[in-house]
């Protein structure tokens, strides 16, 4: 991403997956260390793991093996990598057949290559499908992290102007201002500051958002998030939510703005998101309607 940023909609534009400046930083300042440490590279695929007489691709079939051996723990971020030449050599396989894999997990953010240091494991980037109702601590921990937040601030104030109409309030109205950052395995993934109109839950304290911040709604008034609208625009970092997220400052990021409606038909939340390139990579599924174009539904949770 360079100067000009496109705009991008959920309904129209999916992210195009990308090594960028945020994930460059961080593997970086992992890797100083252990490339002095490492004298030899790591065989990250055996012959015997490979089945040649199988109907699925030999590049399928080692994208499938590191992407397991990275999930399951046996190789962590910062790992040195075999050269290309050198898995050719100890597979039997052309370069081509290696570089397509390469490209793969480099797409899907497993691998990472620095010229003139080599090719190196990566934390992978959360993906999230936008299809479904979404719940940040169900999603992490389906992909076996641990979720957490930090609260940057909680408080009342007055409804700022541009929640007013989102939500259907006046200046009058009272809203909680809820400012998290939200991590999985201690790494902050989100930056989220969410507006909840005070009447929806009136009593609601700090202490409460030590679960999820809907469960505690949900208590008071006894209704379910049922659907969201997201409009998503890309964005280079601000120095200030650089810091938090542990980014350079203009490293690229998607700024999510999401309206959030409940089981009794109620605006109840206005959110906004930032999420940085490092670790966040969003899916969306097209499908033809009966009359033509594509068509999807953005629901999500928090």
């Amino acid at each position: 991403m360079r100067e000009c940023l496109p705009h991008l909609y959920f309904s129209i534009k999916k992210q195009r997956p990308f090594v960028d400046s945020c994930s460059m930083y961080g593997i970086v300042s992992t890797l100083q260390g252990s490339i002095k440490k490492r004298k030899s590279r790591m065989a990250i695929i055996s012959k015997e793991e490979i089945d040649f007489y199988s109907g699925t691709a030999v590049y399928a079939q080692m994208i499938a093996v590191v992407k397991q051996k990275i999930i399951s723990g046996q190789y962590k971020p910062g790992d040195v990598v075999d050269t290309e030449l050198q898995l050719c050599a100890d597979l039997g396989v052309s370069r081509s057949t290696v570089r397509q894999a390469f490209a793969q997990l480099e797409k899907d953010g497993y691998i990472i290559r620095l010229r003139g240091k080599g090719t190196f494991i990566s934390k992978p980037k959360l993906k999230r499908s936008l299809n479904t109702l979404y719940n940040f601590t169900n999603e992490m921990e389906e992909l076996n992290l641990k979720p957490s937040s930090v609260i940057i601030e909680f408080s009342r104030i007055k409804a700022p102007q541009k929640i007013q109409e989102p939500l259907q309030i006046s200046s009058h109205d009272t809203v909680f201002k809820i400012k998290r950052l939200r991590l999985a395995d201690g790494e902050p993934i989100i930056l989220e500051t969410a507006y909840i109109p005070e009447r929806f839950c009136p009593d609601l304290k700090e202490e409460d958002l030590s679960r999820s911040l809907y469960a505690a709604i949900s208590q008071y008034n006894q209704s379910f998030p049922m659907e969201a609208q997201e409009t998503y625009d890309a964005i280079l970092l601000k120095e200030k939510d650089a810091v938090y997220l542990k980014c350079p400052p203009g490293s690229p990021a998607f700024q999510i703005n999401r309206i959030s409606k409940n089981t009794n038909g109620q605006l109840f939340e206005y959110a906004i998101l930032i999420a940085p390139g490092k670790m966040n990579q969003y899916q969306i599924t097209l499908r033809k309607n009966d009359i033509s174009g594509f068509s999807h539904n953005v629901m999500t949770q928090n």
